[in-house]
């Protein structure tokens, strides 16, 4: 008897009725990554962005406390802050009215509307749980996600299993983005497989012989969840060589081998022994979402001028992978979108796929 399951219906892909409403039925229910925590690393330091359309900002405030906020004045609805990292003075100011914000989210400046008009204590930002995790942050959108240690643990990557590598001390070196005409959906698909491995990567399959059986696993399981590279070669990159150090305190066998996980629903964390990548994705619609690569490695290592080519050798490499994945991930899109094709199927290698299907299939019958 086959053992293969089914996908999500093909509107869950190509809809964007089914996009708006996952806003509300996923992004809001569960944490959420938007990028790292260096942005706002010193008191008035703030970093905007969206996640699902959502805007946040994200400030520390002057005490030296991480607040999450939607980005969104309480008087008309303007946006606050541009997307990006900044630093604040003594408040978050609307572009608009000129409303102001303090640090902590209260409303404490309204020009030319007098104290007796509204009652500012009750049109403060509203704010929402953040978190940070190995120099990572985490946004609760809708307030609903419970416990961020529960949330973490509940993983079948198992994220913890990282950090022993101490994600949280190294820094960002180079980041990318790129827009990808494929839905957020597809693109973490395309990440939990290696099915497509040996016909999309074969500069990856050379590196890594592993995935040639299309299993992200090698045949003999490790029980450190790592992939080794090949005989011969101590990095990630075309050559196999780098002039790029090990991460501080990791093993030989772990400076050849690579390591990851997917933390639901936006982003992906890895290992490649001399360096770490975090990978957030943006939900721009139903049918573009926008990836964001950041290359992590130690601070001494990103400042040694030495270290540069290095450093261009490992994300040559890498984004060589990512584009491969983009295409194709497009391809896939394009093909959903053919009222011929209504749901696809899963065979034993795609049981990540499956339980990433069933972990959103729960979330949108209002199960967890």
């Amino acid at each position: 008897m086959s053992s293969a399951h089914i996908s999500l219906p093909a509107d869950a892909y190509r809809s964007e009725a089914a996009f708006e409403s996952e806003i509300d039925s996923v992004f809001r229910r569960t944490w959420a990554c938007v990028g790292r925590s260096e942005h706002v690393a010193e008191p008035g330091a703030y970093y905007a962005t969206d996640v699902a359309g959502q805007n946040i900002v994200v400030v520390r405030d002057h005490d030296g406390e991480l607040r999450a906020f939607h980005n969104v004045c309480r008087h008309r609805g303007a946006l606050l802050c541009d997307a990006g990292a900044g630093t604040l003075k003594r408040a978050i100011k609307c572009p608009y009215h000129a409303w102001a914000y303090g640090l902590d989210g209260q409303l404490i400046g309204t020009p030319n509307v007098r104290p007796d008009e509204i009652d500012r204590s009750q049109y403060g930002l509203h704010r929402m749980p953040v978190a940070e995790w190995e120099g990572t942050l985490f946004v609760d959108l809708g307030g609903q996600a419970g416990s961020f240690a529960d949330y973490i643990a509940s993983h079948d990557d198992d994220p913890r299993a990282l950090e022993r590598f101490n994600a949280g001390d190294l820094r960002i070196a180079r980041t990318t983005t790129r827009e990808v005409a494929a839905n957020w959906k597809i693109v973490v698909e395309n990440y939990r497989e290696c099915l497509h491995c040996p016909t999309v990567h074969p500069e990856l399959v050379d590196m890594i012989p592993a995935y040639r059986s299309g299993g992200i696993a090698e045949a003999e399981p490790r029980a450190d969840y790592g992939v080794g590279i090949k005989d011969g070669a101590v990095a990630l990159t075309l050559s196999g060589t780098t002039t790029i150090p090990p991460l501080p305190g990791i093993t030989e066998e772990e400076s050849r081998s690579v390591y990851g996980a997917y933390l639901f629903p936006n982003s992906m964390v890895d290992v490649q022994g001399n360096y770490a990548t975090l990978t957030t994705l943006l939900p721009r619609g139903a049918n573009c979402t926008v990836v964001v690569t950041d290359y992590l490695l130690p601070p001494d290592v990103i400042a040694d001028p030495a270290m540069e080519s290095g450093l261009e050798q490992l994300m040559q490499f890498m984004e060589l992978v990512v584009d491969q994945d983009s295409v194709v991930a497009e391809r896939a899109q394009q093909g959903i979108s053919s009222r011929a094709f209504d749901h696809g199927v899963y065979p034993e290698k795609d049981a990540a796929l499956h339980a990433f299907n069933e972990r959103y299939r729960a979330l949108v019958a209002g199960t967890t």
